[in-house]
């Protein structure tokens, strides 16, 4: 069980923490110029992030090297 740690979305200065297993699959969004990526999880919630998807992209194969 791998969790991940993505920077928050908005002006949260807390981490969001996420298992690695419950990502189904994310994509790339943008409100009002400030970019992001929403996580769709294995229940149906999306969480929000503040990084762009390559950096996503990136940490769910270092996760899923990590096993």
């Amino acid at each position: 069980m791998a969790f991940i740690s993505f920077q928050s979305y908005g002006y949260s200065a807390e981490p969001v923490r996420v298992m690695a297993e419950r990502i189904t699959h994310f994509y790339g969004v943008d409100y009002n110029g400030r970019a992001g990526t929403t996580l769709v999880l294995d229940t149906g919630n999306e969480v929000i992030v503040g990084e762009f998807s390559s950096d996503v992209q990136r940490k769910i194969e270092e996760a899923q090297k990590g096993r």
